[in-house]
């Protein structure tokens, strides 16, 4: 395949709409047996029946008299809020001594005794079973990420309820939210633990690292790259470059460098940056492992950003699954990376990088049966 030796920039595509670093978590403390959340309407797309439902748990305030709290899959009124039918339900004791931490994406295991109904509305609602929460015995919730622009009409939405009475005005417009739910081999939702960011320097190369399943289909055309994160200051060199190649010393299919005084924006944050490839879209091939890569010259201001689950599997829930995660690789800014080989740690298993190939087409296999309607980009599960 010839290398392809540069990509335009879509520059009309440089806006700040997508999920960026300046989200922060929105958190609510169930610090009294009035103070509900719930998120919903939840919609199961298989009919198996749940086995966890989970949340992401911010702070534990223990006075040594923590509630008990519960955790349930309830139905959903007409008015979009929670109706308290009740179909699967657990009780925790959320304190450190039981195994709970600050800042973490917690599963509760339910009986698993209930399938649900396909098209049918549900919820998950969090509140006090016994005991009292108080402001020296609770726990805070991050119910949903908020953005420095209104997130409106979301659905699913999250609730929060502090009269033990839900009204529509519970309804979070300003937040998406954090949830989810399993099935056995399946997770469903936005299970994210923290949104965060990965520098990319001289002597490390950052990538995303992919794999689309083979029979999935048999080529697929890749028409150019997004990233969001940091752009670099001024007076750097650096290169967005694809590779094919798993654990074998990667094979450079594409590659372009641009000067970072040719951005007005040089060292900002959280910006989108779009471009296609010059020479056309490239072909590649499903089953084969392949890695988009950036790297720069020197600075540290290079940065992507990503978002961080609590374990590999959790990513099932977002689109292509844990198969699409962080990696990188040690790398001299030129040449390159020479016969390094790309590899992804344990916690950059878990990780998805905030940059995306721009998805042109898809080929299917032989007897027909692959995808070829209408997708743009690898979503990165921001949904």
């Amino acid at each position: 395949m010839a290398l392809v030796s540069g990509i335009t920039p879509l520059q009309h595509m440089a806006l700040d709409l997508l999920p960026n670093a300046a989200l922060t978590l929105g958190s609510q403390a169930m610090n009294s047996n009035t103070t509900r959340l719930a998120w919903g309407p939840l919609f199961a797309p298989v009919t198996t029946a749940l086995t966890a439902l989970g949340f992401r748990l911010t702070t534990i305030t223990d006075g040594g008299a923590m509630p008990t709290y519960r955790i349930s899959w309830q139905g959903l009124d007409g008015s979009g809020l929670p109706n308290g039918t009740i179909h699967d339900s657990a009780t925790f004791v959320p304190t450190v001594a039981n195994g709970f931490a600050n800042n973490t994406w917690t599963w509760i295991t339910i009986s698993g005794g209930f399938t649900p109904v396909l098209g049918t509305p549900y919820a998950i609602v969090v509140d006090v079973s016994s005991g009292t929460a108080s402001g020296t015995n609770n726990i805070s919730i991050g119910h949903g990420l908020t953005a420095g622009y209104a997130i409106l009409n979301r659905n699913p939405y999250s609730l929060i309820d502090t009269n033990a009475t839900w009204a529509t005005t519970d309804k979070q417009t300003s937040t998406n939210p954090l949830y989810g739910w399993k099935t056995a081999g399946n997770v469903y939702g936005l299970p994210m633990q923290t949104f965060s960011t990965t520098g990319v320097t001289s002597t490390t190369e950052i990538a995303l690292r992919w794999t689309l399943p083979a029979g999935w289909g048999d080529t697929y055309e890749i028409a150019g790259v997004q990233f969001i994160g940091t752009s670099p200051d001024a007076g750097r060199l650096w290169r967005v470059s694809l590779y094919s190649g798993g654990g074998t010393t990667p094979v450079l299919l594409a590659q372009t460098e641009f000067d970072s005084d040719h951005f007005a924006n040089g060292g900002s944050v959280n910006r989108l940056m779009s471009w296609l490839w010059d020479d056309g879209p490239i072909s590649l091939t499903f089953g084969t492992q392949y890695h988009l890569g950036l790297s720069i010259n020197g600075g540290t201001t290079l940065v992507v950003n990503h978002y961080e689950f609590a374990a590999a599997g959790d990513m099932d829930a977002l689109p292509w699954g844990p198969d699409f995660n962080l990696a990188s690789r040690a790398y001299t800014y030129p040449p390159g990376g020479g016969g390094n080989v790309f590899a992804s740690s344990a916690t950059q298993l878990r990780q998805r990088p905030c940059l995306f190939p721009i998805l042109r087409g898809i080929t299917e296999p032989a007897g027909g049966g692959g995808d070829t309607g209408g997708l743009r980009r690898f979503n990165a599960g921001y949904n």
